[in-house]
């Protein structure tokens, strides 16, 4: 009898043991139907297609967890992308390379391409992470998008991949203080070689703040990172002077400081058509990127409001007016409300780039728009149907740069699992 009481005491002991340790299969496969027109300056192009992803991303997780004791947990998650996604971001490139067309790109399919983190929390309140995964930057742009569909056209913010798909590889620590959340994280990627500068890759900083308490939600953020490039080295092309009789006009120009005549058999020689061009290598590249982003949320019963507001600064100290320099800002303004089983949204974004799109020359100052309408009919607490038509505007200016304009009918099935 004593040895029956032992034997089941030693069951519910390795019962327990094994209930405080879990792991969960997750996952969000979307599957629908849209129609996408782009507009680059007056040329039109379209993509019409029964694809994935025009929601929300659909990908497969696995996330776990195990008691420590004394109220400490550890935990992983392993998040992969699956599925075509052809609304990789606001500006929209074909698989071709083709960069005035519309077209399918395909999420990364290698395990942990979304998230691959390892934490451990405290009973007070204390988290530490490493690993690959989301930003504070990314949780804010998405959390505060009164659409909800991180894929759909419309809010400036979220189809902007610097920000949407913003992710770190680094250590994260965050800690709860009653309603606030304090957090700070850091990267560092930085390849060394003897004699040659050090290399840095996104390497920098972020810091965070949240507050959460019955209807009203805010967050913020700022993150600072540094990338350099180095040099590259003079090359030479090998081609034929261009001849007027002949209409041969071919990869060299006249003889200049960076063309030199050559003959094969002979040397130089200034009266050959065949020539050596002198080709500049990439310019070395210094750039710092500063993102400032903030969001609330506030729910009246009937509606929840959202707002969002980010800012983007790239500064290059290596090279003057390098391509893409300057600022991007963009403010959006939504709402979603429930009825009955249906939950109508609608935004607004407003913003302006003002960044440099041709080397050496001054910063054009752009106007940013876009607006989203739609609604999802909850079929169950896990799948859901949705309908959307969204629009996202980047003026163009006379001379210098085309007009962007791209617009998006969807609809289609979202189940969660």
């Amino acid at each position: 009898m004593k040895k029956s009481l032992i034997a089941l005491a030693a069951l519910a002991t390795v019962g327990a043991a094994q209930a405080q340790s879990s792991v969960t299969v997750y996952g969000v496969l979307d599957a629908g139907y849209s129609e996408t027109e782009r507009t680059v300056g007056t040329t039109k192009n379209g993509q019409n297609a029964f694809s994935f992803s025009n929601y929300t991303s659909s990908r497969f997780g696995l996330r776990g967890n195990e008691d420590l004791g004394g109220g400490m947990r550890a935990s992983f998650i392993i998040e992969t992308g699956i599925g075509s996604h052809p609304m990789a971001g606001f500006y929209q490139a074909a698989s071709t390379g083709d960069s005035t067309k519309a077209g399918t790109t395909i999420d990364a399919t290698s395990v942990g391409g979304r998230e691959l983190s390892a934490s451990i929390s405290t009973a007070q309140g204390t988290t530490v992470g490493i690993g690959f995964g989301t930003t504070a930057v990314r949780r804010l742009v998405l959390g505060y998008d009164a659409a909800g569909g991180t894929n759909l056209i419309g809010n400036v913010l979220t189809n902007d991949v610097l920000l949407s798909s913003n992710r770190s590889n680094g250590l994260g620590v965050s800690q709860k203080l009653g309603d606030f959340t304090v957090g700070a994280g850091m990267t560092r990627n930085v390849d060394t070689k003897d004699a040659t500068a050090d290399l840095k890759t996104s390497t920098g900083h972020i810091l965070s703040l949240d507050y959460a308490k019955g209807k009203l939600a805010f967050g913020a953020a700022r993150q600072e990172s540094k990338s350099n490039t180095l040099a590259g080295a003079t090359t030479y092309a090998l081609g034929q002077l261009g001849n007027a009789a002949t209409g041969n006009n071919d990869t060299c120009s006249a003889p200049s400081a960076a063309t030199t005549l050559v003959n094969s058999s002979t040397g130089i020689d200034t009266t050959s058509n065949t020539c050596i061009r002198a080709v500049a290598g990439a310019d070395a590249t210094n750039t710092k990127r500063t993102i400032d982003i903030a969001g609330a949320s506030y729910d009246l019963g009937f509606a929840k409001l959202f707002a969002q507001y980010a800012k983007v600064k790239l500064d290059d100290a290596a090279t003057t007016n390098q391509v893409g320099e300057g600022t991007r800002t963009a403010t959006t303004l939504g709402v979603a409300a429930p009825v009955g089983k249906w939950t109508l949204h609608a935004l607004v974004s407003e913003g302006n780039q003002n960044m440099v799109v041709t080397k050496g020359t001054a910063a054009v100052k752009r106007d940013l728009s876009g607006y989203n309408l739609g609604a999802r009919y909850a079929l169950s607490k896990r799948t859901f149907g949705y309908a959307a038509y969204g629009e996202t505007k980047l003026d163009g200016t006379s001379g210098t740069t085309d007009q962007f304009k791209t617009q998006q009918t969807t609809v289609g099935l979202v189940h969660s699992f």
